[in-house]
């Protein structure tokens, strides 16, 4: 696989002060979930979003700098003094968690998801008149989408989420989701 270059998190000299918790999906939200699909006759589809925390907004206010490890100074030909700032959110801050979650609580929000207040991790975007056209539960940066394929107010959501966010993997009714398989019969 491709190694990931990330912070040291406990030399995070922020660690302490900072908000680091972020939600994630309960088991009995992801459940209730797949049986609103089932019962609303819904696609499944499970997105995997890659660089997760890279796709993150900036800490405000916040400038982190690092040493890149040996092997990225020479493949980018640098000298070995070099010091970069991280400019997004990367693995092993303390804070990329939480920032990423905020990004996707407010790139849901804007287009009308409703967030649930019992599973931070869980939305519903709806019709006018209440009837949901699709649902999302989020689990770090595996998320699972129901709706209906043919639908185009679900295809259009689908469409401005695949825009905002870079997916490695989006897989349609059969994958296999933080331990289990998952199929639409």
């Amino acid at each position: 696989g491709m190694a990931r270059m990330g912070a040291i998190a406990y030399k995070d000299p922020d660690s302490a002060e900072k908000r680091v918790e972020a939600p994630t999906q309960s088991r009995v939200a992801r459940n209730v979930q797949l049986q609103v699909a089932r019962s609303l006759d819904h696609d499944l589809i499970k997105g995997d979003i890659s660089g997760a925390f890279l796709q993150g907004d900036r800490d405000p206010g916040r400038h982190l700098y690092g040493v890149p490890p040996p092997d990225v100074l020479k493949m980018l030909n640098l000298p070995s003094n070099y010091v970069m700032e991280f400019l997004k959110q990367t693995y092993g801050l303390t804070t990329a968690p939480r920032g990423f979650f905020l990004k996707v609580f407010n790139d849901l929000k804007k287009p009308g998801w409703e967030n649930m207040e019992l599973d931070q991790c869980t939305w519903v975007l709806r019709e006018r008149d209440g009837s949901i056209i699709a649902t999302c539960v989020m689990n770090v940066d595996d998320f699972i989408f129901t709706g209906n394929c043919s639908d185009i107010r679900f295809t259009k959501a689908m469409k401005k989420i695949r825009e905002t966010f870079t997916f490695g993997e989006w897989k349609v009714n059969e994958f296999r989701q933080c331990g289990c398989d998952v199929r639409r019969d």
